[in-house]
């Protein structure tokens, strides 16, 4: 199967916490339904800065519909004979999106765009079979305006040419059926291991570890992914954490999508991360990241994450 780097498309899911149904049953919750999922949402968002849907029908429609990649969407027409073949199709007495993995694969971005955001607007009431709205992302949004983010989307993050980044796959970081899980979902008993040293700041009892990517051009030009290990008290002198450091956690409960843990270093009470777009130096839009990200930031201080396996049905 074709896999493609999912890590940073949920930059764009900017304060959704909506989860999305993704089964098994019909060949779905793979990478290639996850992507969907992230380019719908993206291309839903985008709208919405244009006031064409809410949040609030963003976050109902992300959770209430579910997602399929499946062989091939045929049917015979009972008079002609004709074999009829669609790329995708919206259920709604199901709430269930169904589309032809084959055919999603090579469409370029604009197109997959333009489909991902049809069939969720259908889901959401707004469109229906004119493609009025949607259409519009195949020429990067009105004049244009959404193009850099879709090519951040599809190009900056490996999306349309899975083939070029053989390192973009997520199997090498989790276990399968975690590609749509967010930080804050982490389950109970996974653990993280953070090899090198980590100073906690004067006065303020925490101890942070990120990446920054700088994309120039961009209206939001800088993203910013963090981590910050927070102690059970304020440290008057700072505090050095030599490496190994190791987080096991106990619960995602807490307020603030703070994650509980236990740790070889008894001083550590929670770990809480988090992803940002900034413009100017400032934070425009945050959210809690992907497992997945959280994984690839780990790699940057000789760090890993490990996660239970996930149980079949």
């Amino acid at each position: 199967m074709m896999r493609f780097s999912i890590t940073l498309i949920m930059l764009f899911s900017i304060n959704s916490h909506a989860t999305p149904k993704m089964g098994r049953e019909s060949g779905g919750g793979t990478e290639v339904s996850a992507g969907f999922v992230y380019i719908g949402r993206t291309a839903l968002l985008l709208l919405n800065s244009d006031g064409i849907i809410s949040r609030q029908q963003i976050d109902e429609t992300i959770k209430e519909t579910s997602v399929f990649d499946v062989d091939r969407i045929c049917s015979q027409d009972p008079n002609t004979g004709a074999i009829n073949c669609l790329d995708a199709r919206y259920q709604a007495e199901l709430k269930k999106i169904e589309f032809d993995r084959k055919k999603w694969r090579p469409k370029s971005c604009e197109a997959k765009f333009a489909l991902a955001a049809h069939e969720y607007l259908r889901a959401a009431g707004l469109e229906d079979s004119n493609y009025q709205i949607s259409n519009s992302f195949l020429g990067g949004g009105p004049n244009g305006k959404y193009s850099r983010e879709m090519t951040a989307v599809c190009n900056d993050f490996g999306i349309s040419t899975p083939m070029n980044n053989p390192d973009s796959s997520s199997s090498a970081l989790l276990p399968p059926g975690y590609e749509i899980v967010k930080f804050d979902e982490i389950p109970v008993g996974s653990t993280i291991t953070i090899n090198r040293d980590l100073f906690v700041v004067p006065n303020q009892g925490w101890a942070a570890f990120e990446t920054v990517k700088k994309r120039p051009g961009y209206e939001l030009d800088t993203v910013r992914t963090m981590c910050m290990l927070r102690l059970k008290s304020a440290q008057p002198q700072g505090l050095k954490l030599k490496a190994p450091i190791v987080l096991k956690t106990i619960s995602n409960s807490n307020p603030s999508s703070l994650v509980d843990v236990e740790s070889n270093k008894a001083a550590i009470k929670t770990i809480h991360c988090t992803i940002k777009y900034e413009r100017d130096g400032k934070t425009v839009l945050s959210d809690i990241p992907f497992l997945e990200t959280v994984a690839r930031l780990l790699k940057t201080v000789n760090g890993s994450i490990h996660l239970p396996e996930l149980p079949e049905q």
